[in-house]
């Protein structure tokens, strides 16, 4: 971006905690927030905030026994998701969520990595 760019909205994203994805053995966070955005005088605010050391708790597995590489390919993926999913709240204005798909309450391994064609380590 060039200095003194103007647009006409914008929304900032704040990437919170440890957003390297470091692989742990069992996975350590189920249904926490990943994300999450304010509500103000009726308003959703532009500002969508991604928890990353918690979507490395819940990803954790999914880093063993692959290359630096790949674990920030996951990560990235799946920070991306968490923040199509508050873009979504910010740019309807609604912060109802669906059953299914990118608009749900809360994501797990699967959603985070939906889309993500590369075979992952399993534990045994």
């Amino acid at each position: 971006m060039k200095p003194g760019l103007g647009v006409d909205s914008a929304i900032v994203v704040f990437l919170h905690g440890d957003c390297d994805l470091e692989p742990l053995p069992r996975r350590t966070a189920f249904g926490v927030p990943l994300g999450w955005v304010h509500e103000q005088h009726g308003r959703i605010e532009p500002f969508a905030h991604v928890d990353c050391t918690r979507i490395g708790q819940v990803l954790g597995g999914q880093a063993l026994r692959v290359s630096r590489d790949r674990r920030n390919s996951i990560m990235a993926g799946a920070i991306a998701r968490v923040i199509l999913h508050e873009w979504i709240h910010i740019a309807t204005q609604c912060s109802a969520h669906a059953e299914q798909g990118i608009e749900k309450a809360q994501f797990g391994v699967a959603d985070l990595m939906d889309g993500d064609d590369q075979p992952m380590a399993r534990l045994w």
